[in-house]
Protein backbone atom coordinates (compact mmCIF):
# COMPACT_ATOMS: atom_id res chain seq x y z
CA UNK A 1 0.00 0.00 0.00
CA UNK A 2 0.87 3.53 -0.50
CA UNK A 3 -0.03 7.43 0.65
CA UNK A 4 -0.92 10.42 -0.67
CA UNK A 5 -1.12 13.59 0.98
CA UNK A 6 -2.52 16.76 0.82
CA UNK A 7 -1.72 20.14 2.10
CA UNK A 8 -1.22 19.32 5.61
CA UNK A 9 -2.29 16.17 4.36
CA UNK A 10 -0.58 13.24 2.50
CA UNK A 11 -1.37 11.04 -1.05
CA UNK A 12 0.33 7.90 -1.91
CA UNK A 13 0.44 6.18 -5.72
CA UNK A 14 -1.53 5.32 -7.90
CA UNK A 15 -5.11 6.29 -7.00
CA UNK A 16 -7.24 3.65 -8.43
CA UNK A 17 -10.27 1.66 -7.25
CA UNK A 18 -8.97 0.07 -4.41
CA UNK A 19 -8.78 3.01 -2.42
CA UNK A 20 -9.46 4.25 1.64
CA UNK A 21 -9.02 7.09 3.58
CA UNK A 22 -6.59 7.18 6.76
CA UNK A 23 -7.52 10.60 8.15
CA UNK A 24 -6.08 13.24 5.69
CA UNK A 25 -4.64 10.88 3.79
CA UNK A 26 -5.69 8.71 0.80
CA UNK A 27 -4.14 5.57 0.41
CA UNK A 28 -4.47 3.78 -3.35
CA UNK A 29 -3.21 0.57 -4.51
CA UNK A 30 -2.01 0.17 -8.37
CA UNK A 31 -4.22 -2.75 -10.19
CA UNK A 32 -1.57 -2.34 -12.76
CA UNK A 33 -4.60 -2.39 -15.66
CA UNK A 34 -7.11 0.40 -16.56
CA UNK A 35 -10.29 0.85 -14.69
CA UNK A 36 -13.20 3.10 -15.66
CA UNK A 37 -12.89 5.39 -12.78
CA UNK A 38 -11.47 8.63 -14.41
CA UNK A 39 -14.26 9.78 -17.10
CA UNK A 40 -15.98 12.79 -17.22
CA UNK A 41 -18.92 10.74 -15.54
CA UNK A 42 -17.12 10.60 -12.48
CA UNK A 43 -15.28 13.59 -12.97
CA UNK A 44 -18.49 15.64 -12.37
CA UNK A 45 -19.63 13.37 -8.99
CA UNK A 46 -16.40 15.10 -7.27
CA UNK A 47 -17.23 18.60 -7.91
CA UNK A 48 -17.29 20.67 -4.64
CA UNK A 49 -17.76 17.92 -2.11
CA UNK A 50 -17.54 16.93 1.37
CA UNK A 51 -15.29 14.19 1.68
CA UNK A 52 -17.52 11.53 3.31
CA UNK A 53 -20.21 12.06 0.58
CA UNK A 54 -19.02 10.07 -2.12
CA UNK A 55 -16.28 7.09 -2.21
CA UNK A 56 -12.60 7.68 -1.80
CA UNK A 57 -10.82 8.74 -5.35
CA UNK A 58 -7.81 11.00 -6.30
CA UNK A 59 -10.71 13.44 -7.46
CA UNK A 60 -11.43 14.22 -4.40
CA UNK A 61 -8.21 15.26 -3.37
CA UNK A 62 -8.13 17.28 -6.55
CA UNK A 63 -11.67 18.79 -5.49
CA UNK A 64 -10.49 19.59 -1.63
CA UNK A 65 -7.06 21.44 -2.85
CA UNK A 66 -8.74 23.45 -5.30
CA UNK A 67 -11.80 24.54 -3.25
CA UNK A 68 -9.55 24.75 0.00
CA UNK A 69 -7.33 27.36 -2.44
CA UNK A 70 -10.82 29.11 -3.49
CA UNK A 71 -12.17 29.60 -0.37
CA UNK A 72 -9.64 30.58 2.15
CA UNK A 73 -7.10 31.98 -0.59
CA UNK A 74 -3.91 29.73 0.32
CA UNK A 75 -1.67 27.68 -1.69
CA UNK A 76 -2.13 24.09 -1.68
CA UNK A 77 0.09 21.00 -1.75
CA UNK A 78 -0.31 17.51 -2.65
CA UNK A 79 2.55 14.77 -1.80
CA UNK A 80 2.62 11.81 -3.85
CA UNK A 81 4.94 8.90 -2.34
CA UNK A 82 5.30 5.90 -2.99
CA UNK A 83 7.73 1.99 -4.28
CA UNK A 84 8.55 2.31 -7.57
CA UNK A 85 5.73 1.00 -9.79
CA UNK A 86 3.25 2.37 -7.21
CA UNK A 87 1.69 4.68 -9.69
CA UNK A 88 2.62 8.02 -8.63
CA UNK A 89 3.41 9.67 -11.84
CA UNK A 90 0.04 8.67 -13.42
CA UNK A 91 -1.89 9.61 -10.01
CA UNK A 92 -0.11 13.39 -10.51
CA UNK A 93 -1.73 13.42 -14.21
CA UNK A 94 -5.07 12.15 -12.70
CA UNK A 95 -5.07 14.86 -10.32
CA UNK A 96 -3.12 17.76 -12.75
CA UNK A 97 -6.62 16.40 -15.29
CA UNK A 98 -8.94 17.53 -12.64
CA UNK A 99 -7.90 20.64 -11.39
CA UNK A 100 -7.79 21.67 -15.08
CA UNK A 101 -11.48 20.55 -14.97
CA UNK A 102 -12.19 22.73 -11.80
CA UNK A 103 -10.50 25.34 -13.66
CA UNK A 104 -13.25 25.56 -16.33
CA UNK A 105 -10.15 25.88 -18.90
CA UNK A 106 -11.67 28.16 -21.67
CA UNK A 107 -10.53 28.73 -25.21
CA UNK A 108 -8.11 31.52 -23.95
CA UNK A 109 -6.51 28.60 -21.62
CA UNK A 110 -6.96 25.73 -23.72
CA UNK A 111 -3.67 26.30 -25.44
CA UNK A 112 -2.07 25.96 -22.12
CA UNK A 113 -4.02 22.86 -21.17
CA UNK A 114 -2.90 21.31 -23.68
CA UNK A 115 0.72 22.39 -23.22
CA UNK A 116 0.63 20.90 -19.46
CA UNK A 117 -0.48 17.74 -20.68
CA UNK A 118 2.04 17.43 -22.88
CA UNK A 119 4.85 18.46 -20.86
CA UNK A 120 5.02 14.68 -19.36
CA UNK A 121 5.79 13.11 -22.62
CA UNK A 122 8.49 15.15 -23.14
CA UNK A 123 9.85 14.83 -18.77
CA UNK A 124 9.34 11.12 -19.36
CA UNK A 125 11.39 10.96 -22.17
CA UNK A 126 14.67 12.64 -20.95
CA UNK A 127 14.15 11.96 -17.07
CA UNK A 128 12.33 8.17 -17.10
CA UNK A 129 13.96 4.98 -17.74
CA UNK A 130 13.40 1.33 -16.91
CA UNK A 131 14.04 -0.29 -13.44
CA UNK A 132 13.87 -3.68 -12.31
CA UNK A 133 10.76 -3.20 -10.74
CA UNK A 134 9.23 -0.70 -13.13
CA UNK A 135 9.05 -0.02 -17.18
CA UNK A 136 8.65 3.52 -16.96
CA UNK A 137 10.08 4.73 -13.27
CA UNK A 138 10.62 8.15 -12.84
CA UNK A 139 14.14 8.95 -11.97
CA UNK A 140 13.88 12.84 -10.95
CA UNK A 141 11.36 14.40 -8.50
CA UNK A 142 9.35 16.90 -10.14
CA UNK A 143 7.07 19.86 -8.27
CA UNK A 144 4.61 20.87 -10.51
CA UNK A 145 3.14 24.03 -9.58
CA UNK A 146 -0.66 24.81 -10.97
CA UNK A 147 -1.39 28.86 -11.25
CA UNK A 148 -4.77 30.10 -10.42
CA UNK A 149 -6.12 33.33 -10.62
CA UNK A 150 -8.10 35.00 -8.28
CA UNK A 151 -11.23 34.08 -10.19
CA UNK A 152 -10.52 30.13 -10.30
CA UNK A 153 -9.22 29.90 -13.74
CA UNK A 154 -5.49 28.29 -14.69
CA UNK A 155 -2.92 31.22 -15.46
CA UNK A 156 0.13 28.73 -15.98
CA UNK A 157 2.44 26.41 -14.50
CA UNK A 158 5.72 26.00 -13.48
CA UNK A 159 7.89 22.99 -12.90
CA UNK A 160 10.65 22.32 -10.48
CA UNK A 161 13.14 19.41 -10.69
CA UNK A 162 15.86 17.91 -8.20
CA UNK A 163 17.86 14.45 -7.90
CA UNK A 164 18.02 13.64 -11.10
CA UNK A 165 19.75 10.04 -11.61
CA UNK A 166 22.81 11.31 -13.29
CA UNK A 167 24.45 8.95 -13.02
CA UNK A 168 22.55 6.41 -15.33
CA UNK A 169 23.56 8.20 -18.10
CA UNK A 170 27.32 6.47 -17.90
CA UNK A 171 26.29 2.92 -16.29
CA UNK A 172 23.59 0.90 -15.51
CA UNK A 173 23.21 -2.52 -13.82
CA UNK A 174 21.79 -5.37 -15.06
CA UNK A 175 17.92 -5.13 -15.95
CA UNK A 176 18.42 -1.32 -16.00
CA UNK A 177 18.43 1.22 -19.14
CA UNK A 178 19.08 4.56 -19.27
CA UNK A 179 17.25 7.28 -19.93
CA UNK A 180 14.43 6.95 -22.83
CA UNK A 181 15.26 9.46 -25.21
CA UNK A 182 18.73 7.69 -25.87
CA UNK A 183 16.58 4.86 -27.32
CA UNK A 184 14.33 6.88 -28.97
CA UNK A 185 16.39 8.99 -30.58
CA UNK A 186 17.51 5.76 -32.56
CA UNK A 187 14.18 6.41 -34.44
CA UNK A 188 15.33 9.95 -35.33
CA UNK A 189 14.82 9.89 -39.58
CA UNK A 190 18.47 11.80 -39.50
CA UNK A 191 19.99 9.28 -37.19
CA UNK A 192 22.61 8.16 -40.07
CA UNK A 193 23.47 12.31 -40.41
CA UNK A 194 24.67 11.94 -36.66
CA UNK A 195 26.17 8.93 -36.52
CA UNK A 196 23.08 6.66 -34.63
CA UNK A 197 22.54 2.89 -35.69
CA UNK A 198 22.33 0.03 -33.39
CA UNK A 199 21.99 0.69 -29.45
CA UNK A 200 24.52 -2.38 -28.67
CA UNK A 201 27.16 0.10 -30.22
CA UNK A 202 27.08 2.79 -27.76
CA UNK A 203 28.93 2.05 -24.59
CA UNK A 204 26.13 4.05 -22.72
CA UNK A 205 23.33 1.74 -23.76
CA UNK A 206 24.84 -1.53 -23.19
CA UNK A 207 22.03 -2.53 -21.70
CA UNK A 208 18.72 -1.21 -23.89
CA UNK A 209 16.58 -3.39 -25.25
CA UNK A 210 13.77 -1.20 -27.04
CA UNK A 211 12.72 -2.43 -30.42
CA UNK A 212 13.79 -0.02 -33.05
CA UNK A 213 10.33 0.26 -34.32
CA UNK A 214 9.34 1.00 -30.33
CA UNK A 215 11.72 3.68 -30.45
CA UNK A 216 10.42 5.11 -34.22
CA UNK A 217 6.88 5.59 -32.48
CA UNK A 218 8.06 6.76 -29.40
CA UNK A 219 10.34 9.10 -30.83
CA UNK A 220 7.59 10.74 -33.19
CA UNK A 221 5.28 11.43 -30.18
CA UNK A 222 7.84 12.72 -28.02
CA UNK A 223 8.06 15.08 -31.09
CA UNK A 224 4.62 15.67 -31.34
CA UNK A 225 4.76 16.91 -27.58
CA UNK A 226 7.63 19.62 -27.98
CA UNK A 227 5.66 20.98 -31.53
CA UNK A 228 2.80 21.58 -28.87
CA UNK A 229 4.38 22.64 -26.28
CA UNK A 230 6.15 24.84 -28.71
CA UNK A 231 9.65 24.13 -28.88
CA UNK A 232 11.09 25.46 -32.26
CA UNK A 233 12.85 23.26 -34.79
CA UNK A 234 15.82 24.85 -34.23
CA UNK A 235 15.83 24.19 -30.58
CA UNK A 236 14.76 20.57 -31.50
CA UNK A 237 17.50 20.13 -33.53
CA UNK A 238 20.07 20.79 -30.84
CA UNK A 239 18.44 18.62 -28.45
CA UNK A 240 18.88 15.85 -30.93
CA UNK A 241 22.82 16.82 -31.24
CA UNK A 242 22.97 16.79 -27.78
CA UNK A 243 21.74 13.91 -27.06
CA UNK A 244 23.84 11.91 -29.81
CA UNK A 245 27.04 13.93 -28.83
CA UNK A 246 26.35 12.29 -25.07
CA UNK A 247 26.10 8.73 -26.84
CA UNK A 248 29.73 9.29 -28.94
CA UNK A 249 31.00 11.14 -25.78
CA UNK A 250 30.48 7.40 -24.27
CA UNK A 251 32.60 5.91 -26.94
CA UNK A 252 35.77 7.39 -26.93
CA UNK A 253 38.88 5.34 -25.30
CA UNK A 254 41.73 5.97 -24.45
CA UNK A 255 45.19 4.18 -24.12
CA UNK A 256 48.45 4.18 -22.23
CA UNK A 257 51.49 2.62 -21.14
CA UNK A 258 50.15 1.86 -17.59
CA UNK A 259 46.48 2.17 -16.81
CA UNK A 260 47.53 4.46 -13.62
CA UNK A 261 50.21 6.42 -15.06
CA UNK A 262 49.82 8.89 -17.50
CA UNK A 263 50.06 10.25 -20.15
CA UNK A 264 46.44 8.84 -21.26
CA UNK A 265 46.23 9.22 -25.14
CA UNK A 266 42.72 8.68 -27.31
CA UNK A 267 42.53 5.59 -29.65
CA UNK A 268 41.82 6.31 -32.91
CA UNK A 269 38.73 4.42 -34.05
CA UNK A 270 38.52 4.51 -38.01
CA UNK A 271 35.11 3.12 -38.02
CA UNK A 272 33.68 5.32 -35.54
CA UNK A 273 35.18 8.16 -35.31
CA UNK A 274 33.72 9.67 -32.33
CA UNK A 275 35.56 12.61 -31.64
CA UNK A 276 34.79 14.01 -35.29
CA UNK A 277 31.34 13.22 -34.84
CA UNK A 278 31.53 14.34 -31.16
CA UNK A 279 33.20 17.80 -32.56
CA UNK A 280 29.83 18.39 -35.05
CA UNK A 281 27.12 17.15 -32.18
CA UNK A 282 28.67 19.47 -29.97
CA UNK A 283 29.66 22.42 -32.11
CA UNK A 284 33.31 22.35 -30.75
CA UNK A 285 37.10 22.19 -32.41
CA UNK A 286 38.02 18.71 -32.82
CA UNK A 287 41.27 19.46 -31.42
CA UNK A 288 40.13 21.66 -28.46
CA UNK A 289 37.91 18.90 -27.36
CA UNK A 290 40.49 16.08 -27.17
CA UNK A 291 42.86 18.60 -25.37
CA UNK A 292 40.40 19.13 -23.17
CA UNK A 293 39.47 15.37 -22.55
CA UNK A 294 43.26 14.42 -21.75
CA UNK A 295 44.45 17.16 -19.41
CA UNK A 296 43.14 18.96 -16.77
CA UNK A 297 43.66 22.90 -15.94
CA UNK A 298 44.62 24.81 -12.59
CA UNK A 299 45.66 28.09 -11.96
CA UNK A 300 49.08 28.07 -10.10
CA UNK A 301 50.02 32.01 -8.93
CA UNK A 302 48.09 33.40 -11.91
CA UNK A 303 49.54 30.78 -14.24
CA UNK A 304 47.85 27.76 -16.12
CA UNK A 305 49.31 25.20 -15.86
CA UNK A 306 48.17 21.96 -17.81
CA UNK A 307 48.37 18.16 -16.12
CA UNK A 308 47.69 15.00 -18.48
CA UNK A 309 45.45 13.16 -17.37
CA UNK A 310 46.48 9.10 -16.48
CA UNK A 311 43.78 6.62 -18.52
CA UNK A 312 42.28 5.79 -15.78
CA UNK A 313 41.40 9.67 -14.70
CA UNK A 314 40.59 10.44 -18.20
CA UNK A 315 37.89 7.75 -18.53
CA UNK A 316 36.64 9.31 -15.09
CA UNK A 317 36.76 12.63 -15.81
CA UNK A 318 35.42 11.37 -19.55
CA UNK A 319 32.01 10.36 -17.73
CA UNK A 320 32.08 13.07 -15.07
CA UNK A 321 31.60 15.46 -17.83
CA UNK A 322 28.80 13.37 -19.52
CA UNK A 323 27.03 13.45 -16.17
CA UNK A 324 27.29 17.29 -16.08
CA UNK A 325 26.59 17.74 -19.80
CA UNK A 326 22.86 15.96 -19.22
CA UNK A 327 22.34 17.54 -15.81
CA UNK A 328 22.63 20.85 -17.58
CA UNK A 329 20.91 19.91 -20.15
CA UNK A 330 17.86 18.59 -18.77
CA UNK A 331 17.31 21.69 -16.31
CA UNK A 332 17.84 23.98 -19.96
CA UNK A 333 14.91 22.03 -20.73
CA UNK A 334 13.15 22.13 -17.63
CA UNK A 335 13.33 26.23 -18.01
CA UNK A 336 12.38 26.24 -21.77
CA UNK A 337 9.39 25.11 -20.73
CA UNK A 338 8.58 26.88 -17.45
CA UNK A 339 9.24 30.06 -19.96
CA UNK A 340 6.22 28.29 -21.88
CA UNK A 341 3.91 28.03 -19.49
CA UNK A 342 4.19 31.20 -17.34
CA UNK A 343 1.17 33.47 -17.04
CA UNK A 344 0.94 36.06 -19.49
CA UNK A 345 2.23 39.80 -19.11
CA UNK A 346 -1.46 40.60 -18.29
CA UNK A 347 -2.07 38.39 -15.87
CA UNK A 348 1.05 38.99 -14.37
CA UNK A 349 0.06 42.42 -13.01
CA UNK A 350 -2.62 40.43 -10.92
CA UNK A 351 0.24 38.14 -9.19
CA UNK A 352 -0.57 39.54 -5.89
CA UNK A 353 -3.72 37.29 -6.43
CA UNK A 354 -2.76 34.66 -7.64
CA UNK A 355 -1.81 31.49 -5.64
CA UNK A 356 -1.00 28.00 -6.54
CA UNK A 357 -1.41 23.99 -5.78
CA UNK A 358 1.35 22.29 -5.89
CA UNK A 359 2.08 18.69 -6.64
CA UNK A 360 5.31 16.85 -5.21
CA UNK A 361 5.99 13.50 -7.21
CA UNK A 362 8.44 12.19 -4.97
CA UNK A 363 10.90 9.81 -6.05
CA UNK A 364 10.65 6.12 -5.51
CA UNK A 365 12.36 4.00 -3.01
CA UNK A 366 14.16 1.16 -4.96
CA UNK A 367 15.52 -1.80 -3.22
CA UNK A 368 18.99 -2.49 -4.58
CA UNK A 369 22.53 -4.03 -4.15
CA UNK A 370 24.25 -0.79 -4.29
CA UNK A 371 22.74 2.93 -4.12
CA UNK A 372 24.15 5.79 -5.87
CA UNK A 373 24.18 8.83 -4.19
CA UNK A 374 21.24 10.30 -6.13
CA UNK A 375 19.03 6.73 -4.66
CA UNK A 376 20.56 7.08 -1.42
CA UNK A 377 19.32 10.80 -0.83
CA UNK A 378 15.69 9.57 -1.91
CA UNK A 379 15.26 6.69 0.00
CA UNK A 380 16.04 9.17 2.93
CA UNK A 381 13.43 11.30 2.62
CA UNK A 382 11.15 8.91 1.64
CA UNK A 383 11.60 7.39 5.10
CA UNK A 384 11.36 10.71 6.71
CA UNK A 385 8.15 10.75 4.87
CA UNK A 386 7.44 7.60 6.19
CA UNK A 387 8.34 8.73 9.65
CA UNK A 388 5.55 11.16 9.02
CA UNK A 389 2.63 9.58 8.14
CA UNK A 390 3.30 7.50 10.79
CA UNK A 391 2.86 9.78 13.27
CA UNK A 392 0.22 11.77 11.56
CA UNK A 393 -2.52 8.27 11.85
CA UNK A 394 -1.34 6.70 14.25
CA UNK A 395 0.73 8.70 17.05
Amino acid sequence: MHRQVQTNTAISHTALWHVRYLGDILVAVNPFRNLPIYTPAFQARYHDIVKSATKPHIYAIADRAYFSLRRMGKDQSVVISGESGAGKTESAKLLIKHIMKLCNVGDVSAVMKKRILQVDHVLEAFGNARTQSNYNSSRFGLYKAIKIDAKGRMAGAHFSHYLLDKSRVVSQVDGKNNFHIFSYIMGLPQSSALGLSNTKEFKYLASSSQLSCENEDMYTKLVCALTDIGFSDHKQTHMHEMTAGLLHLGNIRFSAMDIHKGPAQIVDDPDRQPIPLLSRCFGVEAKALAEALLVSLFSVRGEIVKRPYSCAQAYDARDALARALYGRFFAWLVRQINLVLAPSSSQQQGLNQMWEIGILDILAVESIAKNGFEQMCINVANERLCNFFNQRMFM
